[in-house]
Formats: C-alpha cells, sequence, structure tokens
C-alpha cells in the first residue's frame, strides 16, 4: 500500500524510512500505546515510497519481540 517492498520494510523503520508526514504522530501513537497497549483506530498521515502523501488509519499494539517491545502496526485501509 505505500510501496515498500517487504525487504525493506524488514530492514528499516517506519521512522527510518520516513512514511511518517510529522514525526508528532509517532509520538501520539506511542504515548497511545504507552498508555493502552493498543491503538484500534489511529489516523496519521504517510508518507508513500513515491513522495505521495496521505491519511491512513492504522491499528497497533504493543508486542515483546525477542526481549523486547516492539509496535506491531496494520493499515487496513487507505483513506
Amino acid at each position: 500500500m505505500l510501496g515498500y517492498s517487504r525487504e525493506e520494510m524488514l530492514a528499516q523503520t517506519s521512522l527510518q524510512l520516513r512514511m511518517w508526514t510529522d514525526p508528532a504522530d509517532w509520538n501520539r501513537l506511542v504515548q497511545t500505546l504507552h498508555e493502552h497497549s493498543v491503538a484500534p483506530q489511529f489516523r496519521a498521515r504517510f508518507r508513500r515510497k513515491s513522495g505521495v502523501m496521505g491519511t491512513m488509519l492504522v491499528a497497533a499494539e504493543m508486542v515483546p519481540v525477542e526481549g523486547q517491545q516492539q509496535v506491531l502496526g496494520i493499515i487496513p485501509t487507505s483513506l
């Protein structure tokens, strides 16, 4: 949906890929996850690989990976 290959998505974080149009949205998501462990309907603006920007709905939660908490996010639809 954002134009990145699976390999690109696994090799870098969304911040490294500069997918977040406004890094404050990432901070809001992290704050929500720290408070509630889940963010079932989080709206944010994203930058596709092509540079085109759009608003998307994200479902996210904190999950343990090798002993560290990581953010697992799913983008079910674009708006």
